[in-house]
């Protein structure tokens, strides 16, 4: 048997040599200098001479190891070879840290929203993004007061369809179905690109039960349709109280009849005074759109750069703190509101400037360019003209219209 001061004094050779202690215990002298406890055994599995590996002598102790010896000995004869047992022991480990691993790194859902989030207000090779600035703070609003505190923390693949139909559900016992729909429509585009980014193994959405979500009424924008609801709207407007940049934004509103997002979020760099056009990116028919200016609208515009031309937004709001941001799309509604016209809405613009001008004789298809929209059918397919000159037309010929049933020319 070794003694300690027997393991102090052992030198390196040139070769590898052991040093038996007892019961099969061996300490392995490198030429290195290191030093290794090592237990020789006959396998009771192959019945072959085999080693295991105890530790280095400057750590394990020759107690240690005579105590490591007697474990392995007493392995052996219930018929368990010690080498395979820390083989499967060290992979059981590896296996059990990859898994860890796995899980450390899954995608919780708030990531995947924020990742998905900039993936739709990014551009890529020049197209422009799908979400704009507003659409991603509205979107963000509503995740964040909704969906985010019931799964935000949750892994990905372990969001269930039970966990989507209980937020919608929330949603819709307080009555807000058009949130419900926003958020469902969100979280469908949201799953779908989980899933084909492999985030996880299925898109919930598409097992969601449809007949426990109430179907809203369809309920179209208030609007007018004759010229006496429209001469009272323009004589009640020119009294309305709010900021100038709202003012105008409404005044521009009824006379360019662009969806309310569209108008509100205007560039200066959008408007070119020299050409006589706006040229603003329609969210509906995902490319450009151009706005030709009236007379009329032309010469608010000019107005209202003297005031905010030195930012970015025609329409700026007076409420950014520290940075430009443009009035929201809200603020013209609450307007409306304030000043007692509850009986037509922002949006409501386009279908007033529709119905009007298909009865004052101007071409449908003419409209139906102006309002951005996209011409199904045949039509559609071969009508690629812009009918820029007939679209000028028109708008100089609403606005003259406007004018002549009470529209005030400056804000």
């Amino acid at each position: 048997m070794l003694t300690a001061l027997q393991i102090k004094n052992l030198k390196p050779e040139t070769r590898v040599y052991r040093k038996p202690d007892y019961n099969g215990l061996y300490l392995t002298v490198y030429p290195n200098s290191n030093k290794k406890w090592e237990y020789r055994y006959t396998s009771p599995i192959t019945n072959k001479r085999r080693t295991y590996r105890i530790g280095d002598q400057a750590i394990v102790s020759l107690s240690q190891a005579r105590n490591e010896s007697i474990r392995l000995k007493q392995l052996i004869s219930q018929g368990i070879d010690p080498v395979d047992q820390k083989r499967e022991a060290e992979f059981q480990k590896q296996q059990e840290a990859q898994i860890q691993q796995q899980l450390d790194n899954r995608k919780t859902f708030v990531h995947l929203y924020e990742e998905f989030a900039n993936f739709c207000t990014t551009s890529f090779g020049g197209s422009s993004a799908r979400w704009t600035d507003y659409t991603r703070q509205k979107h963000d609003e509503r995740f964040a007061n909704h969906v985010l505190p019931e799964i935000g923390e949750i892994p990905v693949e372990d969001v269930t369809e039970e966990h989507i139909v209980s937020i919608l559900l929330a949603i819709q016992e307080r009555g807000t179905l058009s949130i419900r729909d926003k958020v469902k429509q969100v979280l469908n585009a949201l799953f779908q690109y989980a899933f084909d980014k492999k985030y996880c193994n299925k898109n919930v959405m598409k097992f969601l039960p449809e007949s426990i979500f109430v179907k809203p009424e369809v309920n179209h924008f208030k609007h007018l349709t004759t010229d006496k609801e429209l001469s009272q709207f323009l004589r009640q407007l020119s009294s309305a109280q709010a900021s100038f940049e709202v003012l105008c934004a409404i005044r521009l509103g009824v006379m360019f009849f662009l969806r309310p997002g569209e108008l509100v979020g205007m560039r200066w760099d959008e408007v070119d005074f020299t050409e006589g056009v706006v040229t603003v990116f329609s969210s509906k028919i995902k490319k450009d759109h151009i706005v030709p200016l009236s007379d009329q609208a032309k010469q608010l515009l000019m107005n209202l750069n003297h005031f905010t031309g030195h930012s970015p937004y025609v329409f700026l709001s007076s409420y950014g703190s520290g940075r430009y941001r443009h009035i929201s799309r809200d603020s013209l509604g609450n307007t409306l509101r304030r000043s007692g016209i509850d009986y037509i809405q922002p949006h409501g613009f386009r279908h007033t400037a529709s119905t009007m001008l298909n009865e004052m004789g101007f071409d449908s298809d003419v409209i139906e360019l102006q309002l951005s929209h996209k011409i199904s059918g045949v039509r559609g397919v071969y009508n690629k003209a812009q009918k820029l000159r007939e679209r000028k037309a028109l708008m100089q010929a609403w606005s003259d219209h406007l004018q002549k049933l009470g529209m005030n020319g400056s804000a």
